[in-house]
Order: C-alpha cells, then sequence, then structure tokens
C-alpha cells in the first residue's frame, strides 16, 4: 500500500511541476505578445503575436512539460524554454535545451 501512496505522490508533484511550468510560459507568452504588438505598426512580428503563433508555441510547451527534468524547478524550464523558443528573447548564440528538444 505504501508504494501505491508513494507512485500517487509522485505523480501528483509530477503534475504540479507540469501545470506550474505551463502557467509560467503562458504567463511570458502573453506579456511578450503585448510587448511585441504595441511597437510592431508594420505588423513584421505579428506571426510571433498572433493566435496561431501562440496556439503553435503552446502546443511545443505542452510537449515540453512532461520532459522537464526532474532536477528542474518549473520556473527553471519555463525560462530555458521561453528564451529559446521565442525568437525576440533568443540569444543569438543559445542552443536549444536538450531537455525540451523534439525527437
Amino acid at each position: 500500500m505504501s508504494d501505491n501512496n508513494d507512485e500517487i505522490l509522485l505523480q501528483l508533484k509530477k503534475d504540479k511541476k507540469e501545470k506550474q511550468f505551463m502557467t509560467i510560459c503562458q504567463t511570458i507568452f502573453t506579456v511578450n505578445a503585448i510587448t511585441l504588438s504595441v511597437d510592431d505598426k508594420d505588423l513584421k512580428l505579428r506571426h510571433l503575436y498572433s493566435a496561431t503563433g501562440i496556439m503553435g508555441m503552446m502546443s511545443d510547451a505542452l510537449e515540453a512539460s512532461v520532459k522537464i527534468p526532474k532536477n528542474m524547478c518549473a520556473a527553471e524550464a519555463a525560462h530555458q524554454f521561453c528564451f529559446y523558443f521565442l525568437d525576440n528573447l533568443r540569444d543569438p548564440e543559445s542552443m536549444i535545451p536538450l531537455w525540451c528538444m523534439k525527437y
């Protein structure tokens, strides 16, 4: 019985981390979209903050949420994810975080 309870607790902890990751990512996506749209008078960056663009990012974030390493907190995972996948936040020399690569 104890093993089963431990498994349930581990799953709940994992689910909590995934939800925290998604909440942080959604917040960053929203704030980033607002920031980009304010100065995008020529609509050249619209693909980054449109519903279609954000939907693609959310899909990628959902996929990444189940791959967060056990020793990484949700906030660090969201930071790594967003600062790579959001074009305007990416350092030109950065590499995709290995944990969220698609295989």
